[in-house]
């Protein structure tokens, strides 16, 4: 369980994390609002003095179940991997290294646009999920059947399928399938061992925006890396600079409220005091830079059950804790 769970010491001087594991207003809370995860779920949250989880129902920690769009803090690591390394830049456009998008006049869209929902693709496509193809594949078949649905850089939309173009041009730059760039940049630095963007039904063709697999556990320890700011049991996995861009607008004010992968929430000068990146199970992962903790809740609920009750949960956790 989560109460096992520590955020890894930053030096041989730092004190040990002070367990504190009941804290009776979020179990109220929680307790109270359990018809709105149907009985089912899971929530933890923790800095550097404290960690409290909370259990109620028939999910585990270390369950394998899918986390939607909780996914796409994920790949916006792994690409930001690639920064740091000097392999692409946001601003690289896709058709350098897709030439189809150039052939079908969407090359010029930028990587910074996939990532900020400004590129026009459609939110999302019927090849996003598609068993029996490759990535490479079902990223051609965008590139070819996928109308844009405004020019790029000019509106933002919220969606998945653009993901999927990154996550190919991933492998284009590493010569190595999606799956293996992410397990290599960061799953096994993370020791996220129970994460996947493959499962049994369709293991060729990842989808980058929506369709990890992971535990509670797991994603506990990529967020443990990004709330230090890169870094997991002394190891830098990301660059800090990486971690901060991830949390600012990246549209050039389109959509002041989205960075990289996750939404922006209370900006102040153009920070954000909260990023999260909520998905369409209920999931609902989130760091709080003002107070310097993080949280998630698991559970399988859906979206529009749960997202008011997550959002109140989240305001009580930033009342509470000084």
């Amino acid at each position: 369980m989560p109460a096992n769970y520590q955020i890894p010491p930053k030096d041989t001087t730092q004190k040990p994390v002070k367990k504190v594991t009941n804290i009776p207003a979020f179990d109220s809370f929680l307790n109270n609002n359990l018809q709105s995860y149907d009985n089912n779920v899971l929530a933890f949250v923790c800095n550097d003095t404290l960690s409290y989880s909370y259990k109620n129902g028939q999910y585990n920690a270390d369950d394998i179940l899918p986390i939607a769009s909780a996914t796409k803090w994920l790949t916006a690591a792994v690409i930001m991997s690639l920064v740091d390394n000097n392999k692409l830049n946001l601003n690289d456009k896709i058709g350098a290294y897709l030439p189809i998008f150039n052939t079908y006049g969407k090359g010029d869209i930028t990587i910074r646009q996939i990532f900020s929902h400004t590129s026009g693709f459609q939110a999302d496509t019927p090849y996003d999920d598609r068993g029996g193809i490759s990535l490479a594949a079902a990223v051609d078949s965008i590139a070819i059947y996928s109308n844009l649905q405004f020019s790029p850089g000019t509106q933002a939309s919220y969606g998945s399928s653009a993901y999927k173009i990154a996550a190919r041009i991933a492998e284009v730059i590493e010569g190595k399938l999606w799956e293996d760039i992410f397990k290599e940049r960061i799953a096994n630095k993370c020791e996220m061992s129970n994460t996947s963007y493959l499962s049994f039904i369709n293991n060729t063709n990842p989808h980058a925006g929506a369709g990890v697999r992971s535990t509670m556990n797991d994603y506990i320890k990529f967020l443990t890396m990004i709330h230090n700011f890169g870094i997991y049991k002394g190891q830098r996995v990301l660059s800090e600079n990486s971690v901060k861009t991830i949390e600012l607008d990246q549209s050039g004010g389109i959509n002041t409220f989205y960075g990289l992968g996750v939404w922006r929430y209370q900006i102040v000068s153009g920070f954000a005091k909260e990023v999260s990146s909520p998905s369409a199970m209920g999931i609902h992962p989130w760091i709080n830079r003002d107070k310097k903790y993080f949280g998630i809740i698991f559970t399988q609920a859906g979206f529009d059950k749960t997202i008011n009750t997550n959002l109140n949960f989240r305001s009580l956790v930033q009342n509470t804790i000084k």
